[in-house]
């Protein structure tokens, strides 16, 4: 089986390609992905730093989701919200 073939940039160069790896972030946009791992890492967020969150998403062009609560999953009971990549951030 051969791989599925990937995209060239404007260098000729091959980008991966799939739902999580193939991403590129802007500089602006990653370092608001970081600020949510940073907030994750300390076990979530206040109610205000998500709407902070959510604004700087908002202006980096960040896919932003929540607060929401899944109470009849496994995983996500509690408010969380969803920011780029980094899902299931706490609200505490």
């Amino acid at each position: 089986m051969s791989e599925a073939p990937k995209p060239s940039d404007d260098a000729g160069q091959s980008k991966p390609v799939g739902p999580k790896e193939g991403k590129r972030f802007t500089p602006e946009q990653q370092a608001v992905i970081e600020l949510a791992r940073q907030a994750e890492r300390r076990g979530g967020v206040t109610a205000a730093e998500a709407l902070v969150l959510e604004q700087l998403a908002k202006e980096a062009g960040v896919p932003f989701r929540g607060p929401e609560v899944h109470p009849n999953r496994p995983h996500g009971r509690k408010p969380h919200i969803h920011l780029g990549p980094v899902d299931h951030l706490p609200i505490k």
